[in-house]
């Protein structure tokens, strides 16, 4: 079977890129999502299109569909159409960057809506950000209606397991005797960067070798993307081609496609992966080091979790990863790749 990913004919980055200018949004601290204390685990099914997590999400009690996205840390709204009875209040305006930091894109912040995954993981106090104009690009891109990005808040309070074979999202209530296969598994560290997850990686290429760490990016349908290793004498590959990478609300990404003769994680080597080498100064205007390129060297996406059984326990800053019937398959340029990038807020209240 020819994979969804196949079937397009570009690839395509999604990016909200969300500067801090002195105002920011405070997370509640007793929010987030909560499991009633007599439930052992909830299942929640998802559909994976183009390498990316997309589950159903009631907000206030509206059905929407979002994507799964570790690489966020808000949850967005940003295609409404034809929803009329979502209640959100629009407290605030918020304003975020884009190309050179000139052009602003608007959205409203809301807090105390109520967020429903499954039958019983409840968050009471959500914080949603929501887009002033809707904007349809999953739908035209995926062929099904996807409204929004659900946020690693999501991640942050019980132990998660993603199963990419069975499309299942299994949260286990840590007060229960966990299941077997979760409490023999084989965890190893990472690390929480604004609440973000970072692995260490060792990628080789002609007989170079860069250890690094990288962002575990669910929202991301790609391989591994590597920017800003043009100082640690990393050898290039010596083959590939320029592409046109995707694009922004306010501007388009190019780089280049190639591919790596190795990448492990978590002691799994993976011979020839694809790579992309997105020039965000070329494309954005953005420099280096800044708030829209985290300080590490790239992130892996759904092209490579796709081949493992993925826990995640955020509390403790610990991952699992054991390979699943997936793993032993080849890469292949992804023209469908969507990244999904949700940076710091940029608060301007009108």
């Amino acid at each position: 079977m020819i994979s969804l990913y196949l079937c397009f004919m570009k690839n395509y980055l999604f990016v909200l890129f969300l500067v801090f200018f002195g105002y920011h949004i405070n997370a509640q601290e007793n929010s987030g999502f909560v499991l009633n204390n007599d439930v052992k685990k909830e299942i929640i099914p998802f559909e994976l299109a183009s390498n990316l997590i997309i589950v159903p999400v009631q907000v206030n009690d509206v059905l929407l569909n979002f994507i799964v996205d570790t690489g966020s840390t808000r949850t967005v709204v940003f295609d409404f159409k034809g929803i009329d009875t979502l209640k959100i209040k629009k407290e605030k305006i918020v304003r975020y960057s884009g190309k050179n930091n000139v052009d602003f894109v608007e959205a409203y912040f809301s807090d105390n809506n109520i967020i429903t995954i499954g039958n019983r993981l409840i968050d009471s106090s959500a914080e949603i950000v929501v887009m002033k104009q809707s904007n349809s690009y999953f739908v035209e891109r995926l062929g099904m209606n996807v409204n929004g990005i659900l946020g690693n808040d999501f991640f942050k309070k019980y132990i998660i397991k993603i199963d990419y074979i069975s499309q299942n999202i299994y949260v286990f209530n840590r007060k229960y005797k966990l299941p077997r296969n979760v409490r023999k598994a084989k965890f190893e560290p990472i690390k929480l960067i604004k609440g973000k997850p970072y692995i260490n990686s060792e990628i080789v290429n002609n007989n170079s070798v860069l250890t690094t760490d990288v962002l575990i990016d669910t929202g991301s349908s790609d391989s591994l993307w590597l920017h800003e290793i043009d100082s640690l004498k990393f050898n290039y590959p010596r083959s590939g081609f320029n592409d046109y990478l995707g694009y922004t609300l306010t501007g388009e990404i190019y780089g280049r496609r190639s591919k790596l003769d190795q990448l492990s994680i978590s002691g799994f080597k993976m011979e020839r992966p694809t790579v992309s080498f997105p020039d965000y100064k070329k494309s954005l205007g953005m420099r280096q080091n800044n708030n829209v390129v985290n300080k590490s060297n790239g992130s892996i996406g759904g092209e490579i979790l796709r081949r493992f059984d993925v826990i995640f326990d955020f509390e403790n800053q610990l991952i699992s990863l054991k390979p699943n019937s997936n793993f032993n398959d080849g890469f292949y340029y992804n023209m469908a790749g969507i990244q999904l990038k949700v940076e710091g807020m940029s608060l301007v209240v009108t």
